[in-house]
């Protein structure tokens, strides 16, 4: 007889992950329906990072539907470096992690001052 894997409960879980940071990428998935579901389920706040033209127009597409569904998005264009993590798109990163934070008292103490 064989082992049965087991499947995970769900693979979003809004109430675990209410704040996302998406660099270069994730805005093809928010849907209307997704972007309701993570609104219920518990998110509350998405952070898009682009350093690329297309990136930035479909994180715009993509918070549209965000915003429809009432969760605050942000994004975030830097200079056209290519797909990448390091440079301008870390320091983007770097200085917009307090919006992403702000609010959420898990946190509270690594936010500076206001």
């Amino acid at each position: 007889m064989g082992v049965r894997a087991r499947r995970p409960e769900h693979p979003r879980r809004p109430a675990d992950f209410p704040r996302l940071v998406l660099i270069e990428g994730g805005h093809d998935a928010w849907k209307p329906e997704v972007a309701q579901a993570f609104a219920k389920g518990g998110g509350n706040r998405v952070l898009f990072i682009c350093s690329q033209s297309f990136c930035e127009r479909d994180a715009r597409w993509a918070a549209a539907r965000l915003r429809e569904a009432k969760i605050p998005t942000r994004i975030v264009k830097t200079a056209d470096v290519g797909h990448r993590y390091h440079g301008p798109v870390a320091e983007a990163t770097r200085k917009s992690i307090p919006w992403s934070l702000e609010g959420d008292a898990r946190f509270g103490d690594l936010l500076p001052a206001p």
